[in-house]
């Protein structure tokens, strides 16, 4: 896999914070999705889909998992309970891109477990892991779907380079 570092600025995002078991994050996503259509938010350049991982699946209870799911946007978000605003991006990333299924990302695993200890560079634990669906949209086969994985890298100071 192709690993590129970026530096992210802040854009924001309307936000639906999902906490709890990820089996229920589907119905999550469905409210999301019904929220971003009202609005004609469709996924476009203009309105990027991201998940942002704040919690490991693997180390972190179920109840206590926290994902958010966000669209670029510019609309005013005032009184559009249960989405909230929020900024992303800001800093070092590690990006790789996904081809196939989001379901399933293997990317995100390898960027983690294999590709971030031999790099030398350092997790930002204050950052969540924020997968970029592309070319999100109904029209598509799951082989044509692509996501960017980008994670978040502590920022490198004159002395560490």
């Amino acid at each position: 896999m192709h690993v590129e570092l970026v530096r992210v600025p802040a854009f924001r995002v309307a936000c639906l914070e999902h906490r709890g078991s990820l089996e229920r994050l589907g119905e999550s996503r469905q409210r999301f999705i019904q929220w971003r259509q009202s609005k004609g938010l469709s996924p476009s350049p203009e309105h990027r889909t991201y998940a942002c991982f704040h919690s490991d699946p693997k180390a972190t209870a179920p109840q206590d998992q926290r994902v958010d799911l966000c669209v670029s946007t510019e609309i005013d978000l005032t009184g559009e309970q249960p989405i909230c605003e929020k900024w992303l991006g800001t800093g070092r990333f590690a990006r790789v891109r996904h081809q196939g299924s989001p379901e399933q990302i293997p990317a995100a695993e390898w960027l983690y477990s294999d590709w971030l200890p031999e790099s030398g560079e350092l997790l930002d634990e204050s950052r969540p892991m924020m997968f970029h669906f592309v070319n999100a949209g109904p029209n598509l086969s799951p082989r044509e779907l692509e996501t960017d994985v980008y994670l978040p890298l502590q920022e490198r100071t004159v002395a560490d380079r």
